[in-house]
């Protein structure tokens, strides 16, 4: 099966029309619709979110569904962090299978977050709306509270943030986790970029991580624990749990076991850290 963005969108072969162009500090990303979805892109057709307008809380991009291996490990969800929520794809998702968590959502641009309110969350799906600041500087002002999953998705136009490359950005995340999971989404060019940040997660999560490749697509997730996460690492009970969590959460968790067994050290049927 297919699963690039191309052939997703191509199902629908009704006319594509442009809802708003939208001019940021990094350059341009268009809006845009078919009968089935609608989307936000850059000039480079770099895809950041896409919408299913007949099931809006769909995770249609690969890699957000491969982000949510992160429930495989925490039982327990009160509150959750998004840094990088431009179009709304985990809120919405998170406001209809967690209704009862608190959602908080960050993005540092407020015309991709007035867009996003205007065409990704609607009221009728009576999503959260997403608040105007800096990753880091939030990070640093929240390092008080502490969330069960931190999301966090801030690559813009092929770059990092700056800060990515600062440890204090790890240490405060890992400060405002509590006893769960953060999931980063890394998409580097650069094999030394990407070593310096393997080096920063395991130096600060005392390489309690685990890493998914993404099929068709170059991102990386990491799953980082907190050293008081019970991380199950017996994939016996990984399997029976993720064919619960199906059909629980719409996500093929059996194929992201599978892929987390391949990409990551197994012994004797255990997920090695």
């Amino acid at each position: 099966m297919n699963n690039t963005i191309e052939a997703i969108l191509s199902q629908d072969s009704t006319q594509t029309r442009i809802l708003q162009l939208i001019s940021t500090g990094n350059g341009k990303l268009t809006i845009e619709e078919n009968g089935s979805y609608r989307w936000i892109r850059d000039n480079d057709t770099a895809y950041y979110s896409i919408l299913d307008k007949s099931k809006p809380e769909r995770l249609v991009l690969p890699y957000l569904q491969s982000m949510m291996a992160v429930l495989m490990f925490v039982c327990e969800i009160k509150s959750i962090l998004v840094l990088g929520a431009g179009g709304g794809a985990l809120l919405r998702y998170f406001n209809k299978y967690l209704p009862q968590s608190i959602l908080v959502g960050i993005d540092n641009d407020h015309r991709i977050i007035e867009a996003t309110n205007k065409y990704f969350l609607n009221q009728q799906w009576n999503s959260p709306l997403i608040k105007n600041t800096d990753a880091m500087s939030f990070i640093l002002q929240a390092s008080q509270e502490h969330y069960d999953l931190i999301f966090v998705d801030l690559f813009s136009y092929g770059a990092i943030p700056d800060f990515f490359s600062d440890v204090e950005f790890y240490q405060q995340c890992k400060q405002s986790l509590g006893s769960g999971v953060i999931a980063f989404n890394l998409i580097i060019e650069s094999e030394a970029d990407f070593k310096l940040i393997m080096s920063h997660l395991l130096q600060v999560f005392n390489k309690r991580c685990l890493c998914l490749t993404v099929n068709n697509y170059k991102n990386i997730i990491v799953l980082a624990f907190s050293e008081q996460t019970e991380f199950e690492q017996d994939t016996i009970i990984l399997r029976k749990k993720s064919k619960n969590l199906g059909n629980i959460y719409d996500i093929n968790f059996e194929q992201l076991l599978d892929e987390m067994i391949e990409t990551n050290v197994c012994i004797n049927g255990k997920l090695q850290y």
